[in-house]
């Protein structure tokens, strides 16, 4: 009985749908009373924070103006324009100033006015009439105090538009009018207040939080603090205030039926997505199930969950990898028969073309060595020897890959066996002009290996990076032993391994050089392979190649 993908779906969808809005309506009232108290405790933490920084900002206006002050009353021309009491000096003294330190009033008068110190003070001249925040910063010449400078930045627009920007509040500041009540008039015109807050900020002098207030017939939640001058009097307030009427029980009440209809469509996608994330691994299962009957054992279905999907997928993965591992062995099986059944066939035929090849060499150096005049029978010698000489490596090195035989492992000391190898190379090195590099550890390094079968790895693996260079070169040799491991690298500076190639090289009888066998590298393979090792081969044609043969160290 098939199993209908759209109509499971469906009842997924459903009911999820179903399980979604049940209990929406019941914890509608609940949740909507418990997050506006989390909301309206989150809100007024938020505007403590808020007017701490602004209060912190207002300090560090009067910090700088001090500094500032104290700056420009020890400048050389300042003084001297205020002893001669030369105004437009002064004034154009005083606008280089205000360049080079920026600061938005600077006011010269001599006589003790106004308090030394930092605070906030209402500055009314001609001109305007605004609270400050800075400092009075007495001047002192010939030992006395010979007047002041008032220095400060406004707290007008500009500064509560900056302070809006930094903490996304609404950030006004009331100040203090000609008229005692002025304060009152300009401040609870726009802003209704409880009569708590109104006692708490102009008798008091204490901040105070406004959970129910409304700046121009809105509501919002204020933090309204105020802002003393030097005598302790209320100069102006500020107020931070953060809109009400976009909280989570605001919008819940106004939009509801909204709410609702995005929640069914919100539980419908939510619904589709969890019937989809359900589909899709029985999807992939499927199809994964159809690769391995057609033979594709390279399948993977991603492990997402740790639930029962999440086990079925990895018993799946599980099942696939045993089905490849299984079929590789099968298949090194296979090969390992063949090779077996080959190599004892061609060992025979081997065997029996050596004694006549044997006789073959013998009788042509025997003919060479009598005396003939004729340039044309010595040619002929010389080709019969030469080629017999090399079918009789051929057969030799085949020899050799055919009845290698299991290592007869014993403790070996490596950098010893190396160094023996190179020094019977020695001569071959300069008649080739190679110069030789090693890299051999201070220390000995021992390996289970069979001798005699490294030697021959050894030395197949530097005379195949001689015939690389047949013009010299470089030929480097190192050896390490760390975590566990024993490394070999051999990298010469030859004409380097086409990279179509390079996975062809370690094949029996695969040369790129006319004179080779190409059994050399195989033999290397099949040693290293006894040894449970591994050979990795970098090499980009012209610029050499490096033969790294990484193996496990026995534990001793």
């Amino acid at each position: 009985m098939g199993i209908s993908r759209g109509r499971l779906e469906n009842r997924i969808i459903i009911s999820f749908i179903v399980v979604a809005l049940s209990p929406l309506l019941f914890s509608f009232l609940i949740s909507t009373h418990l997050v506006n108290i989390r909301l309206e405790r989150e809100m007024k933490g938020r505007l403590s924070q808020a007017a701490e920084v602004s209060t912190g900002r207002i300090e560090e206006l009067e910090k700088k103006a001090e500094i500032i002050g104290k700056i420009l009353v020890q400048e050389g021309k300042f003084r001297e324009y205020f002893l001669a009491k030369d105004a437009r000096g002064m004034e154009t003294f005083l606008k280089f100033f205000k360049g080079e330190f920026p600061i938005d009033v600077i006011l010269v008068r001599e006589g003790e006015i106004g308090k030394p110190g930092k605070h906030i003070f209402l500055l009314e001249t001609e001109e305007f009439r605004s609270l400050i925040a800075g400092a009075v910063v007495p001047v002192i010449l010939g030992g006395g105090n010979q007047g002041r400078v008032i220095l400060g930045y406004f707290l007008g627009n500009r500064f509560t538009q900056f302070l809006s920007r930094s903490l996304g509040l609404e950030v006004r500041i009331y100040q203090k009018g000609k008229e005692e009540d002025d304060l009152q008039k300009a401040l609870f015109e726009e802003i209704t207040l409880s009569p708590e807050a109104k006692v708490a900020l102009l008798k008091n002098h204490k901040a105070y939080y406004e959970a129910n207030g409304e700046i121009g017939n809105n509501p919002y939640a204020l933090h309204l603090e105020p802002l003393l001058g030097e005598k302790g009097k209320v100069l102006g307030v500020l107020v931070l205030g953060f809109p009400k009427r976009y909280t989570f029980q605001s919008v819940i009440i106004r939009f509801f039926p909204y709410f609702l209809l995005s929640w069914f469509f919100v539980a419908a996608v939510l619904g589709y997505i969890l019937a989809r994330a359900v589909m899709k691994p029985i999807k992939e299962f499927t199809q994964g199930a159809r690769a391995i009957a057609e033979g594709d054992l390279d399948q993977y279905i991603p492990v997402r969950t740790k639930d029962e999907i999440g086990r079925l997928a990895k018993a799946f993965n599980d099942m696939a990898q045993e089905l490849k591992e299984t079929r590789a062995i099968q298949e090194e099986l296979r090969k390992s028969e063949r090779l077996i059944t080959v190599g004892e066939i061609a060992a025979g035929i081997a065997h029996e073309i050596r004694n006549p090849l044997g006789v073959i060499k013998n009788s042509a150096q025997t003919l060479k060595e009598r005396k003939t005049d004729k340039e044309e029978e010595k040619e002929l010698l010389e080709f019969i020897i030469e080629e017999s000489e090399r079918l009789e490596r051929v057969v030799k090195d085949f020899l050799q890959l055919a009845r290698l035989p299991r290592p007869h492992k014993k403790k070996t000391e490596m950098k010893e066996l190396m160094e023996r190898i190179l020094s019977v190379l020695g001569g071959e090195f300069k008649k080739r002009n190679i110069k030789l590099v090693k890299d051999f550890p201070y220390n000995n390094c021992y390996f289970s290996c069979d001798p005699e079968q490294f030697h021959h790895l050894f030395l197949n693996l530097i005379l195949n990076s001689l015939e690389a260079m047949p013009e010299g070169g470089e030929l480097f040799v190192g050896l390490k032993s760390q975590n566990g491991k024993m490394e070999i690298r051999v990298k010469d500076t030859g004409t380097g391994i086409p990279q179509e190639i390079t996975d062809k090289i370690f094949e029996p009888f695969f040369t790129t050089r006319p004179e080779g066998t190409g059994l050399g590298l195989s033999i290397v393979a099949k040693i290293v392979k006894f040894h449970r090792g591994e050979i990795k081969v970098e090499s980009k044609p012209g610029e050499g190649a490096l033969f790294r043969l990484i193996f496990p160290k026995e534990k001793e």
